[in-house]
């Protein structure tokens, strides 16, 4: 007769199974058949996708009753990969999101593997491990699980860039980001060895005392580990990494690097800035809100000097990151004792960008695949002769300026309520300002799909290069950011009840 606890962990670590055992059987078949259809893969990420958000809807609907929010909560010699599994509603949604990104870049990475019909075994399979890395990162708060699965997410950017490999650039990103991402990872091992040492154990749970005793030892240690996930996150100064990504691979997968690698990184770094925060450590804060703040500064300064719409995406981009994290300095309670809502304005602000890059680096890789090279002139008036692929770009370009009434602005909005009412009112000016110049590189973009064109060339539809469910996948991702505003509601209570368990 099984334990009772070891079912309830095997619960949680379903989709980890079923996504890393699904990315098995494409490698298998991948080494058997090396001449197989792309189609194949392409629907087994997408089955294994969608198996492993049906276990989380599942144990989400067995355990909707839980008042806590937390469903498995194991000691370290209890746990399968030898650490402490936490399966929470955070951990949930971070899995739900990461599942449905899995099944999106599946279903609209036609351009890629019709290039390379090859490597299209390589690319799911990469995609599913993923995936599962992030789960894991959002899940485990036993420190050296918690290092594996940001080592996996790292060498899963450098593998992507290694098989994506079009021209010398994608070579040199894939070099160039082991370095960067080496060093992120080494400042997050150093961190959590400090926090190790302070606290005797390897649980991160442990935390909420670590500003007891050695006080500066462990303000170093916490200062380190989130100075790693933000690294990887794509914020200063390790910045780069993105955006020779997103220059040197194709632009559909650049898009499904960054949304398997920084939405998991933002919410762990969430879970461990939640845990740490307990003591007085308002300096710290405000020295992260000062980072975040010269990284949207630097990324709009940089983004408004790009002729390549890849590099001006990616630019704004890490300054969009940058505010969304500042949700992190509102965790806890504000000034008036009560909760700030931090947590919640983050994921809410997080979901809504997460759709608006897969969306934009879809549509580019369309795009290209139609002959549309990577300058920003070459976009000049899409609308008109592209017509369904100027019709999708819309609505995403105009998400990443954060414009009204689009959900990346409502997200914002919230995440500048809480930190107000965390008492950081200094920042939020200095971040209305940033996001305003963030808003002018995307916003040219957005005037030159419109702009008029001398050429009477006449309309196409460059979205047939798609299959019929790629089309409809992209559609609902172009989307998204403006049902984010009609479904706001329903959204921010699944995003209030994932950040309770703060």
């Amino acid at each position: 007769m099984s334990h009772p606890l070891r079912t309830e962990i095997l619960a949680g670590m379903a989709p980890v199974l079923l996504l890393v055992g699904t990315a098995v059987l494409i490698g298998i078949h991948a080494a058997l058949r090396r001449h197989s259809d792309a189609r194949f893969y392409r629907w087994m990420a997408v089955l294994g996708g969608l198996g492993a958000a049906a276990t989380l809807f599942f144990e989400a609907y067995r355990t909707r009753f839980n008042a806590s929010g937390i469903f498995v909560n194991t000691p370290s010699t209890h746990n399968l990969a030898s650490g402490s599994l936490v399966v929470d509603r955070l951990s949930l949604f971070a899995g739900i999101l990461l599942c449905a990104v899995v099944v999106i870049v599946a279903l609209v990475s036609q351009p890629f593997v019709t290039w390379h019909p090859m490597r299209s075994g390589a690319f799911h399979g990469v995609v599913l491990v993923m995936a599962a890395a992030g789960y894991v990162l959002v899940s485990e708060h036993e420190m050296a699980t918690l290092l594996v699965a940001a080592v996996a997410l790292g060498v899963g950017v450098v593998v992507l860039c290694s098989l994506a490999k079009t021209e010398r650039r994608s070579a040199e990103a894939a070099l160039g980001n082991t370095v960067i991402l080496g060093v992120a990872v080494g400042v997050l091992a150093y961190g959590l060895a400090l926090i190790y040492g302070v606290t005797g154990g390897s649980d991160l749970y442990a935390l909420g005392g670590v500003f007891s005793h050695a006080r500066l030892l462990g303000s170093i240690g916490v200062t380190l580990t989130l100075l790693g996930l933000f690294g990887l996150a794509g914020i200063l100064p390790l910045q780069r990494w993105f955006v020779d990504v997103a220059e040197a691979v194709p632009a559909g997968v650049a898009g499904a690097i960054w949304a398997l690698t920084v939405p998991p990184v933002i919410i762990c770094s969430l879970r461990i800035a939640a845990l740490a925060w307990n003591g007085d450590v308002w300096w710290w804060k405000g020295t992260v809100g000062v980072l975040l703040v010269l990284t949207a500064a630097y990324s709009a300064l940089m983004a408004s000097r790009q002729t390549s719409v890849r590099r001006l995406i990616a630019y704004t981009t890490s300054g969009q990151v940058a505010v969304v994290l500042v949700g992190i300095v509102a965790v806890g309670p504000g000034i008036d004792g009560h909760g700030a809502g931090g947590a919640t304005a983050l994921l809410f602000d997080l979901c809504v960008l997460t759709a608006t890059v897969l969306s934009l680096y879809s549509v580019i890789a369309v795009a290209e695949a139609a002959g549309i090279t990577d300058s920003i002139h070459s976009y000049t008036g899409l609308t008109r002769h592209l017509r369904s692929l100027g019709a999708f770009m819309v609505i995403p370009v105009a998400s990443l300026c954060a414009l009204p009434p689009l959900g990346l602005f409502m997200g914002h909005l919230l995440v500048w309520e809480s930190a107000m009412s965390a008492g950081y009112g200094w920042l939020v000016a200095l971040l209305v300002l940033a996001v305003g110049l963030l808003a002018l590189a995307p916003l040219r973009l957005l005037g030159t799909l419109f702009a008029h064109t001398e050429d009477d060339a006449p309309s196409v539809e460059a979205t047939e290069t798609l299959p019929r469910p790629g089309r409809l996948a992209l559609a609902l991702c172009c989307v998204a950011p403006l049902l984010a505003t009609v479904l706001f509601e329903p959204l921010m209570i699944l995003a209030s009840s994932a950040a309770k368990v703060l």
